[in-house]
């Protein structure tokens, strides 16, 4: 069943018995089938304090015509936003992206693709470092947006072979120390860098290339997410 957000609105609201939700304290979503997410752009203006005190997402499911109502706090969303990717940040209309996944592989509700401390103190010449502790992902290619918020490739909507095998089975547990020679500050065109780490965590890495082999999605397996694996062939002689 096709619904737009005045729809949605209007069935949700009568559902709680009333005028709750509001074109501005609310956004709809329909579920992205491709990617089996449903996804946000919430104007940053509307976190401020005094505006709303909550914010309302309305996700749709067509093949279902289910609604689903999440009801999040703007102070929760205010204290995570250094945390959180904001396109045009500092502009007129910068806007706070989110991602919601419908996957039902995953455990419960809520899950950590990515939780660590980092430290990068500011380079008083042509070197940067940095210093992180915790769960995370390793640089492993140009492909990737490291700096960015949840692991996506720059230019794609799905990752390559090998990088969505490292989104669903490899993770760095441990710290990490790197350093990157700044090529605007040495006349350079170039950036170059090292990294060095120790972690642990990984030995199960490769048995899902060894049961499925290489396949290209862009799913993200959080921190209590165990994947499922094809049935184990009978052994015949």
């Amino acid at each position: 069943m096709k619904l737009d957000k005045t729809l949605a609105i209007a069935r949700r609201n009568k559902e709680l018995g009333g005028a709750v939700l509001g074109t501005n304290n609310c956004h709809f979503a329909e579920l992205n089938r491709n990617r089996n997410i449903w996804w946000f752009d919430l104007p940053v203006s509307r976190l401020a304090i005094g505006q709303y005190e909550w914010i309302h997402l309305l996700m749709h499911t067509p093949a279902t015509d289910e609604l689903l109502h999440l009801k999040v706090p703007t102070v929760f969303l205010r204290e995570k936003l250094e945390g959180l990717v904001i396109r045009n940040e500092g502009k007129r209309k910068a806007a706070l992206s989110l991602e919601l996944s419908a996957d039902q592989q995953h455990r419960g509700v809520v899950d950590v693709r990515e939780a660590f401390l980092s430290w990068s103190p500011v380079p008083d010449g042509a070197w940067k470092t940095r210093v992180r502790a915790g769960f995370f992902f390793a640089p492993t290619s140009v492909e990737i947006d490291y700096d960015s918020v949840g692991w996506v490739p720059k230019h794609t909507i799905s990752s390559s072979a090998i990088n969505s095998w490292i989104g669903e089975e490899l993770r760095t547990n441990g710290v990490e120390w790197s350093a990157r020679r700044l090529g605007r500050y040495a006349d350079a065109p170039y950036d170059i860098g090292l990294v060095a780490a120790v972690f642990n965590g990984n030995d199960p890495t490769g048995t899902l290339l060894a049961w499925r082999g290489w396949s290209i999605s862009d799913r993200i397996v959080g921190r209590n997410n165990a994947l499922l694996l094809p049935d184990l062939p009978d052994c015949q002689q």
